[in-house]
């Protein structure tokens, strides 16, 4: 169904936003509302979005209760996004603060925080209806009107609002190896592929940005503008300049997650890659399922000549992002530096399936041929040896069983390897009985007292489809041989039993690196 206006609103202001359907909806207004018009077995957050993307005006019913909403902020913002009509029915004489104030910095106001209500969403209705038809509205009252009169209600979303929500991709310039990387040098001919840089994600910002942003802007939304600033600072090649910005955008929010992955952008720029992991790897612990963080991990592995964690990230942002070109790109890279040239040929291939047009990797893949010819080695299928294919997880750990638990392990979860292994995935369960947990984070802590993580987990259905039942995480880090104890932060809801010896109970895969 066609929808003309969606309704943004507070559930404590619910009899207020039922009213107000049922005014418009009796003048012919088609409405869209939460939660009657979320479809059946539908996604929450995906339906808002196609119900104010499939509107022409969004009617805010602003109060300090949707003053405060995180919820009714972010439909402003996409409503802002979109370019949508914007009409502020406000029920209570005050005026918007924080995120709310960013996104309504207008004067005109539709008040009806006077009785009868019925009044006011009558001439909503009529407001609505001329701003369907097309036909023109009249213009702002004076100055100084007091409050309570009728203003002119309706906003257009300008210049400062779309700052925030405008994106671009860039593509940074530089590559990321040469052949004078390769570990053994090719003939001529056969030089290295070059693989391809990752995306950097860009806003446009005003002209020479202040480093300050205005002072009723709450600390995320502050710390979101200066990413962005440093964002396009990066794409200048002003790598310091990002830097302080991101640092900055740390200080106001340390859990900012594009914050982490731009600064770890920037480090590796500068070339500190010890550095720009730490930061790739703190914003993998606040978003687990982040693709773009894994590719730009596996790129800064590489550089530094890391191929089993360069390997582990590639293969793991391709899971997230089957269609990432650019990834398959540069794990033919790997391959191709490693003389697996059958594998780098197939992921070369791949890239070009996706993006046909993708001219580095035609010319990769005529190089990798090239290496194959020169080096000797039989095309794939052949009776002789063939390159040694990508490593898969297997599980390094897990005292997992079929029988009932019980809450708080009673001994450490401890667990030894005796060679070198890369940790791809951890899992630990929380049945709760039948109540699961909120996801916290993992660590790992090595005999002799050195911590890895933690790292922020993500929750998994489990038995009987119990929320957050298991946490995962995915470290993709390698560690040495020696024992292992794992640390949960919600003991108390961490499953064990008989089976188990007591112990929590949990997984680790990964694979020998050695």
């Amino acid at each position: 169904m066609i929808h003309d206006v969606f309704i943004s609103y507070s559930a404590e202001d619910k009899p207020t936003a039922d009213a107000v359907v049922a005014g418009l909806e009796n003048q012919g207004i088609r409405c869209w509302i939460a939660p009657r018009d979320i479809g059946a077995g539908k996604e929450y957050g995906a339906e808002i979005i196609e119900g104010i993307t499939g509107c022409q005006i969004m009617v805010l019913i602003f109060s300090k209760r949707s003053n405060k909403s995180n919820q009714v902020v972010r439909e402003v913002e996409r409503a802002v996004s979109a370019q949508k009509i914007i009409i502020p029915f406000r029920i209570e004489n005050l005026a918007p603060t924080g995120s709310m104030e960013y996104f309504l910095s207008l004067p005109h106001w539709l008040d009806a925080y006077t009785e009868p209500l019925k009044e006011h969403v009558d001439e909503l209705a009529a407001t609505v209806s001329s701003i369907l038809s097309g036909r023109p509205m009249p213009p702002p009252p004076p100055a100084g009107q007091p409050a309570g009169k009728r203003r002119s209600p309706w906003a257009i979303p300008g210049i400062a609002a779309a700052v925030v929500v405008l994106a671009v991709f860039a593509w940074q310039a530089s590559r990321l190896f040469t052949a004078r990387d390769a570990h053994t040098a090719p003939p001529a001919a056969a030089a290295l592929p070059v693989a391809s840089p990752a995306p950097v994600v860009s806003s446009k910002v005003p002209a020479a940005p202040s480093a300050t942003p205005r002072p009723e802007i709450k600390a995320a939304e502050a710390a979101d503008l200066l990413v962005k600033q440093g964002i396009d600072l990066y794409n200048q090649g002003n790598y310091d300049g990002a830097l302080e910005r991101e640092n900055q955008a740390l200080d106001l929010d340390p859990g900012n997650v594009e914050a982490h992955f731009h600064r770890g952008n920037a480090y590796k720029a500068k070339k500190d890659i010890p550095a720009a992991i730490n930061d790739y790897n703190a914003a993998l612990a606040l978003r687990p399922g982040y693709a773009n963080v894994y590719y730009n991990r596996a790129n800064a592995y590489l550089t530094s000549g890391e191929d089993g964690p360069a390997l582990a990230d590639f293969n793991r942002a391709l899971e997230l992002d089957p269609k990432n070109w650019l990834a398959f790109n540069n794990r033919g890279c790997l391959y191709n530096r490693q003389g697996a040239y059958d594998l780098a040929i197939a992921d070369f291939s791949s890239a070009l399936a996706l993006k046909p047009d993708y001219a580095q990797a035609q010319e990769n893949r005529e190089a990798a041929y090239r290496g194959k010819a020169a080096s000797g080695k039989p095309s794939a299928g052949s009776q002789a040896a063939k390159p040694t294919p990508a490593p898969q997880a297997t599980a390094l750990f897990d005292n997992g069983n079929i029988y009932a638990t019980l809450n708080g392990p009673t001994r450490a979860t401890m667990f030894t390897i005796n060679t070198p292994c890369m940790v791809t995935t951890i899992t630990t369960y929380h049945w709760n009985s039948a109540r699961g947990a909120e996801p916290g984070t993992i660590r790992l802590v090595q005999q002799g007292g050195k911590v890895f993580g933690p790292w922020k987990a993500a929750g998994l259905r489990g038995q009987g489809g119990v929320p957050n039942a298991t946490w995962i995480v995915k470290p993709g880090i390698t560690i040495a041989p020696g024992t292992y104890t794992i640390i949960d932060s919600s003991p108390k809801t961490w499953s064990h039993n008989a089976a188990s010896q007591g112990s929590g109970i949990s997984r680790i895969e990964g694979f020998e690196t050695n």
